[in-house]
């Protein structure tokens, strides 16, 4: 039951963030209609996506609480495997996890990353993805992108 909180709880108040966009993204307005909404979302040309959301930490999850709860979400229900962990520091100094999944869909390759970082009152999911050979291109720049995210 925590775990579905986790994903289902909006912020009340809208937390702030700053995250540089890599070259060849654009935002993308009027995002606020999927659950929970995207606080930012940007996309390249073929389809590679950078987004984040935020969500209310009223379950006071801990940093391996949040960690568990989105690797059992995207690979239940979105059916990735997660392919590797690593700590991670935000530029604000918050540190975070960033986790990798991969998925084959239709004889396509997938690739998603998220970063997720927890403070006492907020979660903040910094999720990138797009196919293998368009993500490819793109993963050094959603990485970097991702490690200057301030909270």
């Amino acid at each position: 039951m925590r775990a579905l909180l986790l994903f289902t709880l909006l912020g009340a108040c809208a937390p702030s963030f700053t995250l540089p966009l890599p070259e060849r993204f654009v935002a993308l307005e009027d995002q606020d209609r999927n659950e929970p909404p995207y606080r930012l979302r940007a996309t390249t040309p073929d389809g590679v996506v950078l987004s984040v959301r935020t969500l209310d930490n009223d379950v006071d999850g801990s940093p391996a609480f949040g960690t568990e709860a989105v690797t059992r979400r995207v690979r239940d229900q979105l059916g990735y495997v997660l392919l590797a962990e690593e700590e991670l520091t935000a530029a604000s100094g918050q540190p975070g996890t960033l986790l990798r999944f991969g998925r084959d869909l239709e004889g396509h390759g997938y690739r998603y990353l998220l970063a997720l970082f927890v403070t006492k009152d907020t979660l903040y999911l910094v999720e990138a993805g797009g196919r293998d050979e368009a993500y490819a291109a793109q993963e050094e720049a959603l990485e970097a992108a991702i490690r200057s995210f301030r909270l």
